[in-house]
């Protein structure tokens, strides 16, 4: 079962192009890492998966299409924590 399907992903952040054509498909037990220099688009590509940047192209979670999502059924497929050192609670 594919758990994750990323194709065709581009990312534009201000006037920037972050990501380019990105396409790959993560199948259910497989383990991925993400490997680069800052500022190579690591944390994009996490934040793009879960809408929370403007992306063009198709991302599918579980077969389900990512943008199709609300967040309250997203967050039942994926989960982040962001590398932000600002805490949100108490």
């Amino acid at each position: 079962m594919t758990l994750l399907s990323v194709e065709n992903l581009s990312v534009r952040l201000g006037h920037r192009q972050v990501l380019n054509g990105l396409g790959f498909e993560v199948e259910a037990g497989e383990f991925v890492g993400l490997i680069g220099p800052n500022g190579a688009g690591k944390s994009t590509l996490l934040r793009s998966v879960l809408d929370l940047v403007p992306t063009q192209g198709h991302i599918r979670l579980s077969g389900e299409v990512a943008r199709a999502m609300n967040a309250r059924r997203r967050a039942t497929r994926v989960a982040y924590l962001a590398q932000e050192r600002e805490i949100a609670w108490a």
